[in-house]
């Protein structure tokens, strides 16, 4: 019997995962070479090809063999998951190019920060226990409470 084609082994692709490791086998080091042309970072590569062969069965669905080989449809779709990563990393770089050179919180931030939080749980628990209370009551609560007004002001 002999072997499917990429075409075929596609087909099957979109059908259900059991052809994906064919695929794989066959197509794997082609799509690392790919890789390793685009990425410096080994972890980069590893990440783009898995990238890649997820695409392949996500979208083995969207191959029409009418408009050209298996090969050079998973060639195309290679270069747009190697675009996309560029595009995040390009994204990544300049975000820390942007925030280099901004002081980071010191210790002192942290305590400001933890205790502007429990203050406000704190009003929010002030706000439920005042929805009881009639509109009257609730404004003088508010003007003591939240205001720091007292009966000399």
């Amino acid at each position: 019997m002999p072997e499917p084609t990429d075409e075929e082994l596609l087909l099957a692709i979109a059908a259900g995962p059991g052809a994906l490791a064919e695929f794989y086998r066959r197509h794997v080091a082609k799509i690392v070479g790919f890789g390793v042309r685009r990425f410096a970072d080994p972890e980069d590569v590893a990440d783009f090809v898995a990238d890649v062969f997820v695409e392949v069965l996500a979208g083995a669905h969207r191959f029409d063999p009418r408009r050209g080989s298996a090969l050079g449809w998973l060639y195309g779709l290679a270069g747009n998951v190697a675009a996309a990563g560029l595009r995040r990393q390009a994204r990544a770089g300049e975000a820390v190019r942007r925030l280099s050179g901004r002081a980071a919180l010191d210790a002192d931030d942290y305590d400001r920060v933890e205790a502007q939080i429990d203050a406000a749980a704190e009003l929010r628990a002030t706000y439920r226990a005042l929805r009881g209370r009639s509109e009257a009551d609730r404004r003088l609560l508010e003007l003591v409470a939240v205001d720091g007004l007292g009966p000399a002001a």
